[in-house]
């Protein structure tokens, strides 16, 4: 694969520019950015969401783990460390790797689930937790969105095309467990900056179509 791309016989076509970057700087390619799109066909809106975000003071705020536990690059033992550090929570985790026994501290575990389910998960959840090392274009955290939910992500350059701290989603150091910690009990003890990221993350995630992206990758392969 590294071979290719310094081959100049192939054009190069990106989902995310932190990828466009790292070919120009390495590899001395140009190459065309199209980004990412949410499904709305799987991923959207729904009226039990807003009663869910209605309910949350109420209930344990629930929260998602997206990520393989084996993959070192989803960082998942960093999820777990900052969850474990909270009250009033509920824990959910899904992953599509290997079959594993359910993790301490996770009170629900899914594994290689649909796209139907996965919908349903982003919409059971109050908050999405999202630790990873690296990425090229974080595509968990623009579903969730997309469902009407709110996430506390790593600050990569993965994320950098979409993510807006304050604005649509907050984000942490990666590595600094307290400071996610801190950046979750916001969201749990403030209502109205749960309903300010929510609104932010569903203009995002309408300005982020996967039909679009399919169009542009299209007329650029015929």
């Amino acid at each position: 694969a590294l071979r290719t791309y310094g081959d100049q016989r192939f054009e190069l076509i990106t989902v995310a520019s932190c990828v466009q970057e790292w070919l120009k700087k390495d590899f001395s390619r140009e190459s065309t950015l199209v980004l990412n799109g949410v499904d709305e066909t799987w991923f959207s809106f729904s009226a039990d969401r807003k009663q869910r975000s209605l309910r949350s003071l109420k209930k344990p705020f629930r929260i998602l783990i997206e990520g393989n536990p084996q993959s070192p690059w989803k960082n998942i033992a960093e999820a777990l460390e900052i969850v474990r550090g909270l009250s009033g929570v509920e824990v959910f985790m899904v992953s599509n790797g290997e079959r594993t026994e359910k993790p301490h501290g996770v009170n629900r575990f899914f594994h290689q689930v649909t796209f139907s389910e996965m919908q349903g998960l982003y919409r059971r959840c109050d908050l999405l937790l999202k630790t990873s090392k690296l990425e090229s274009f974080y595509l968990p955290p623009l579903e969730m969105m997309s469902c009407g939910g709110l996430c506390v992500v790593a600050d990569i350059p993965g994320g950098r095309d979409y993510l807006r701290d304050e604005e649509n989603v907050l984000l942490y150091r990666l590595g600094d467990i307290l400071h996610a910690r801190d950046q979750i009990k916001r969201l749990m003890h403030d209502e109205e900056l749960r309903e300010r990221l929510r609104q932010g993350g569903l203009r995002t995630a309408a300005q982020f179509s996967w039909d679009e992206s399919l169009k542009k990758f299209s007329q650029l392969v015929r």
